[in-house]
């Protein structure tokens, strides 16, 4: 087993017995470099060695939980160029200007992607390269979630969806 399995796998144990919502996980395939590239392309960035080298061991993490059944919790690549690109275009939510968009790869979710968890992959106004930043749909604000990927995955608290 990988190191990011081993740290999401321990947040989630510790997750589980916070609630009862009979919640189980599945891992879907690594990605492979075409789709890293993709994705990289699409965004034009360069994702950090850490956001690679999730993707490169599991392409997202599907949860089912007892009352709202399956959905993605980290996210596919293929779902992060598609679904929450246009998500962010047509929600009519507030949003921030598309440099700042660009400088974000988005890797996980809550609540239906009312938060928008991604890696800031090039720096702008005060973050930094590395940091996991929470984009709200609320106020189309980012806010720094973790300092870095490894405190995100191992934080129980981002194991739930809703």
């Amino acid at each position: 087993m990988s190191n990011w399995k081993r740290i999401f796998e321990t947040a989630f144990r510790d997750f589980e017995g916070v609630d009862e919502l009979e919640m189980e996980f599945s891992f879907y395939a690594p990605a492979s470099i075409v789709d890293i590239r993709g994705i990289e392309d699409s965004k034009g960035v360069k994702l950090t060695e850490e956001l690679k080298g999730i993707f490169l061991e599991f392409n997202g993490i599907s949860v089912k939980e007892k009352y709202w059944g399956r959905k993605n919790l980290y996210l596919p690549i293929s779902e992060v160029i598609e679904d929450v690109e246009d998500y962010i275009k047509n929600s009519g939510n507030p949003t921030p200007p598309e440099t700042e968009l660009n400088s974000v790869v988005f890797f996980a979710q809550q609540n239906g992607y009312a938060v928008l968890y991604g890696m800031c992959c090039q720096p702008f106004g005060e973050f930094k390269v590395g940091q996991v930043l929470a984009l709200d749909h609320e106020t189309g604000e980012f806010e720094v979630e973790s300092e870095n990927l490894e405190e995100f995955v191992g934080n129980s608290w981002h194991c739930g969806l809703s």
